[in-house]
């Protein structure tokens, strides 16, 4: 539970303040979807896997100003379909050959798996397909819905400071 403790003088006007308070309140809207969605965003990129980093730098947020929401997602149909396939095997087991992939043999190598072999066994894990939602997304959202407390008392905090009665 937060509490606000407002102080006002003599000749403060309470409806005017009233007022006031809830126009700024509802402006700062905006504010809190991009303060939350950023945070969010950042978790996300923290919580992606990491091979080279690049599946952590197509993370994007999209801020609707209008409508108060941001957006956290992948930054292409693409590079979501890339997120799928690494963590949950959309196509199933196969063989890969490493001439035909030269990064996969890159990886292969940087792990020190399938060194004797000419191929990468891809997708052995049964049971890892659980949607079409990226795991990864999953604890940055969590964490977000449990920092909206504080988030939203610091915005309504400065949307107070900037009332005036």
């Amino acid at each position: 539970m937060i509490k606000i403790k407002v102080t006002l003088d003599g000749n403060a006007d309470l409806k005017k303040f009233g007022r006031s308070l809830r126009t700024n309140i509802l402006r700062s809207q905006t504010e809190l979807a991009r303060v939350l969605g950023s945070m969010t965003k950042s978790e996300v990129m923290t919580h992606a896997p990491t091979w080279k980093g690049t599946l952590s730098n197509r993370v994007i947020m999209k801020l609707f100003a209008r409508a108060h929401r941001a957006e956290i997602m992948m930054a292409s149909p693409l590079f979501n379909m890339i997120a799928m396939q690494n963590e949950f095997n959309t196509r199933g087991p196969r063989r890969l050959y490493k001439s035909s992939y030269p990064k996969l043999k890159e990886w292969a190598d940087e792990k020190n798996i399938f060194l004797d072999k000419a191929y990468v066994i891809v997708g052995k894990e049964p049971g890892t397909r659980l949607g079409k939602q990226n795991k990864f997304f999953l604890p940055a959202f969590i964490q977000a819905q449990n920092l909206i407390p504080q988030v939203s008392a610091k915005v309504i905090g400065e949307a107070l400071s900037r009332t005036r009665g």
